[in-house]
């Protein structure tokens, strides 16, 4: 049966829902219990050895039982693991999923030379994978159904300007450039392809229905990146095939999160002072705007959370004090 995908799929699925649900610390405490009840041999074994821990108050500096516990131990924790991997190994490779565009900047690096997707002017080009270059983070934008990738460096867009007729074999080897970026220009929308079992796509282009190649497959930086033939080797050739891998965080002015919810902090009402003040372990991250509102929804208070705000004005009463951080709404309700 494991030449079974489905069955192989199902026991891998199956055992890591065991390790999960804590099987080996259910096997320890087996191991515990058992050794427990031994332990009166053990005690004995002591005396016939000449031990005795009441009369002569002995340490016991090792024990084959102990040893013979911590080993039985180990063998579950190992064997546990090497079943994992195991299961794992003879599970069918997981097709390469459908790409989804999370808040960060992305490097594309080429399957066969690993080398990122890189500027030199207004062309396409593979260089080696730098950390420092901005010019190789690309931010994903979804556009309908497509997506629009822009540059980190130049606020410009991937772009196909292959001129003449175009098709998914006809009028290739144009190299790619960036330009200003326009949602509603065609040459900039591209579908992200996957491809295999590796976590490949393809960049595939709505107006020219071409795909993104590196040029003769090169290793060399600044070897340009064409729109090129889109057929059956997509799957195949290496020169066609991208990995897609987060890097930095997205900026607040493209996500519109522009703070961070602090890890750990509250808000409170001091009955004495008639003050609302928040706490938190990370104070410098008390950035974000509070508002405050009487039961009725009338807006009473604007303020910044390191501020505080003092409601000793206000009247008694129920309020609701509502705030965004982090991208998160949050909103509490007390009385005054």
């Amino acid at each position: 049966m494991w030449n079974d995908p489905w069955f192989a799929k199902l026991i891998n699925k199956r055992y890591n829902e065991l390790l999960d649900a804590g099987i080996v610390d259910y096997l320890y405490a087996k191991i515990d219990s058992i050794s427990n009840l031994i332990s009166r041999s053990q005690e004995l074994n002591y005396q016939k050895w000449g031990i005795s821990r009441r009369m002569y108050h002995e340490i016991v500096l090792y024990s084959s039982y102990d040893q013979y516990v911590s080993d039985i131990k180990s063998f579950i924790s190992e064997h546990s693991e090497w079943l994992k991997s195991a299961f794992a190994n003879k599970k069918p490779a997981e097709p390469t999923p459908p790409f989804e565009a999370l808040d960060y900047y992305y490097r594309i690096t080429n399957a066969k030379t690993t080398k990122a997707l890189d500027v030199s002017g207004e062309s396409i080009v593979q260089y080696s994978n730098t950390a420092s270059r901005e010019s190789q983070d690309w931010y994903i934008k979804p556009v309908g159904d497509y997506f629009q990738l822009i540059n980190r460096s130049s606020d410009k867009a991937l772009n196909d300007p292959t001129i003449g007729n175009v098709g998914p074999t006809t009028n290739v080897g144009t190299q790619l450039n960036l330009v200003i970026a326009n949602e509603d220009d065609s040459r900039q929308l591209w579908s992200l392809v996957p491809q295999g079992t590796s976590g490949y796509y393809n960049l595939l282009n709505k107006y020219s229905q071409h795909v993104a190649n590196l040029q003769g497959g090169g290793a060399n930086d600044n070897t340009p990146v064409l729109s090129y033939t889109n057929d059956n080797r997509n799957g195949s050739s290496q020169n066609r095939l991208w990995y897609i891998i987060p890097g930095d965080d997205l900026p607040g002015n493209i996500t519109g999160i522009r703070d961070i919810e602090p890890a750990e902090y509250a808000l409170a009402y001091n009955q004495q002072s008639q003050r609302l003040h928040f706490g938190s372990e990370t104070p410098e991250q008390l950035t974000f705007s509070v508002s405050v509102f009487s039961l009725n929804g009338v807006k009473v208070a604007d303020f910044i959370a390191a501020d505080g705000y003092d409601l000793s004005t206000q009247p008694s009463g129920i309020y609701v004090v509502t705030w965004t951080t982090g991208g998160k709404t949050r909103s509490v309700k007390f009385r005054k």
